[in-house]
C-alpha cells in the first residue's frame, strides 16, 4: 500500500493485493491514535484486480495520529470499526 499526501487536506490512498470487493461490503480507512481515538477518513473499494485508488479530503490534522488503518465493513453496520484490519501503516 502506498499513501500519497496531496496538498493540504487531501490525501491519496493507493492500494494493491486486496481482497477485490465484495457486493455487500466495502473498505474503510481510519486514523487511529490509541484505543477509543479513531476517526474516519473515508470509503473506497476494490476492484477485481484487488487494486483501489481513492482521495479523501481530511477533516483533521493526520499528522495528530499515529497509525492508518484500512478495515473491511460490511454495508449493514454501524458507523464503528468493524475489528477487521486488513492493512495498517504509520501516520502521514
Amino acid at each position: 500500500m502506498r499513501w500519497i499526501a496531496r496538498g493540504e487536506g487531501e490525501v491519496t490512498v493507493r492500494a494493491e493485493g486486496l481482497r477485490p470487493s465484495r457486493a455487500r461490503e466495502f473498505y474503510e480507512l481510519w486514523l487511529l491514535d490509541g484505543p477509543g481515538r479513531l476517526v474516519s477518513v473515508g470509503t473506497f473499494r476494490a476492484g477485481a484486480d484487488g487494486r483501489a485508488r481513492a482521495r479523501f479530503t481530511l477533516a483533521v490534522d493526520p499528522r495528530d495520529y499515529a497509525t492508518l488503518d484500512v478495515s473491511v465493513e460490511p454495508v449493514e453496520g454501524g458507523p464503528e470499526h468493524s475489528a477487521e484490519s486488513v492493512l495498517r501503516s504509520g501516520a502521514l
